[in-house]
């Protein structure tokens, strides 16, 4: 049976397709196995596409652990999708979603060594390095009225 952590990311995903569904947007998820890019959005001219890495936590956290990787990914059509889903026990609220161009992602990483094994560390970016792009949509269709 799957664990709590890959129905999250799972429910995250499908969450997050949805939103440039719903601006008629082209979405598809990627295989699993896919490196960093979980969705795959295009206009429907496509004349303009997107990579999108989707980062989940299922409550209500202050940061979004992402690869080390992170650091060098920057693509002004890659784009993350920071997702709170905001779960707690018996009751839930709407997702908090945060459409972060991936430059800015790059750029506000913070890194910590592992408590445990000195040779890990955690990569983050902190909500309130991010907190600007809370809901930000336009980023895609901005994107979409410069390519016309």
């Amino acid at each position: 049976m799957p664990d709590g952590k890959l129905i999250s990311g799972m429910q995250g995903v499908f969450l997050v397709a949805a939103e440039p569904a719903k601006r008629k947007l082209i979405v598809a998820p990627t295989s699993r196995s896919a490196f960093g890019a979980d969705l795959l959005a295009t206009d429907q001219t496509h004349k303009r596409a997107w990579s999108v890495e989707v980062k989940t936590n299922a409550g209500n956290a202050s940061f979004w652990l992402v690869g080390k990787h992170a650091f060098e990914m920057k693509s002004d059509s890659y784009v993350y999708v920071l997702e709170n889903l905001r779960q707690a026990k018996r009751r839930q609220t709407e997702p908090q979603f945060y459409v972060v161009p991936s430059e800015v992602v790059a750029s506000h990483i913070h890194t910590n060594p592992s408590k445990t094994n000195p040779d890990t560390a955690f990569h983050q970016i902190n909500r309130c390095n991010v907190e600007k792009f809370k809901d930000n949509w336009a980023l895609f269709t901005a994107s979409m009225s410069a390519a016309a």
